[in-house]
């Protein structure tokens, strides 16, 4: 029988090592984070990329595998991070900036769970299902709105409830190797109903409209007399349905259904186009029902609508 030495307990930790190096060398990830890795989170990460790597074996080297630092760079300069999933949710690629919107890090996202719908609210999964569910329509537009969890010390920094609000804009596009697509998007923040989205506060892109709660026009800001090109002579009276696209119309009822029947000051987001002199416009609109904010005797509730020109 041979007895383990000290010497050979030693050298079989340092091949294990020497192997383990080699590994994280060959992660598609920046060099700061692959050395920030323990052992534990570097093979976890490992089985990711691998089984990914299995059903996607020539479209996936991760992006940064080849650019390096660069996709780094390019991620920190975007409003927002980015994420490849496909239509099950499962998680290809997520950028590494995540952390600045959500506080979740790469790693823990994808070694646990690896999932897109981990981050999604709850509330908003049956709707993003919807809008994931259509892989073949390749090079698509597709745009929704949805809520995503934050951490803890997101929400103290911020001062945020748990989630913030992500235009998510993108579209499915085919690997090399003609599996199924992948949908690739950019998750941008826009205004929380609440409207504490710092950069919100006097953009040039948010203008306020304030409606009966038959959604007929009462007032607009400088703002959106700009962005409209309607002066407020213009629009008063006028129901905002006759500006809404009609493929989305329904969608902008139900939303004002839900935003007539919640809790006063709770907000609705909707995402809808909008007929402007200058053409349709994307707007991600927040509603909330308020009591008589215009000093009129006897007018009803309105409906306050903050609303925010997305590209």
């Amino acid at each position: 029988m041979y007895r383990s030495t000290k010497g050979a307990s030693k050298q079989r930790r340092d091949l294990i090592n020497a192997e383990i190096s080699v590994l994280r060398d060959l992660l598609p990830l920046s060099p700061g984070t692959r050395a920030r890795l323990s052992q534990l989170q570097l093979m976890a990460l490992v089985c990711v990329f691998v089984r990914k790597t299995r059903f996607y074996p020539n479209s996936l080297s991760f992006a940064g595998q080849q650019e390096g630092g660069d996709l780094v760079e390019f991620t920190k300069a975007l409003n927002g991070f980015l994420v490849m999933t496909n239509k099950a949710g499962k998680l290809v690629y997520i950028s590494e900036n995540v952390a600045d919107y959500l506080g979740h890090s790469m790693v823990d996202l994808m070694t646990q769970g690896d999932s897109f719908y981990d981050l999604v609210d709850q509330q908003d999964h049956e709707d993003v299902q919807a809008h994931l569910a259509h892989p073949d329509r390749v090079d698509e537009d597709i745009q929704f709105i949805c809520q995503m969890n934050v951490t803890r010390n997101i929400r103290k920094q911020a001062k945020l409830a748990d989630q913030k609000v992500f235009l998510v804009k993108g579209h499915y596009i085919m690997t090399k190797d003609g599996d199924q697509p992948l949908f690739a998007g950019l998750c941008t923040p826009v205004l929380l109903p609440d409207n504490k989205y710092p950069s919100a506060t006097g953009s040039s892109t948010v203008f306020t409209t304030v409606h009966t709660v038959d959604m007929k026009l009462i007032h607009t800001d400088q703002m959106g007399e700009h962005w409209m090109g309607y002066s407020n002579a213009d629009i008063k009276g006028i129901s905002w349905y006759q500006v809404i696209h009609p493929e989305d119309v329904q969608e902008v009822a139900r939303k004002h259904k839900e935003v007539v029947y919640v809790e006063e000051d709770r907000g609705v987001n909707c995402l809808a186009r909008v007929q402007t002199t200058y053409g349709m416009t994307w707007l991600h609109m927040c509603m909330q029902l308020k009591k008589n904010i215009m000093a009129v005797p006897n007018l009803e509730p309105v409906i306050v609508s903050r609303n925010q020109i997305v590209r």
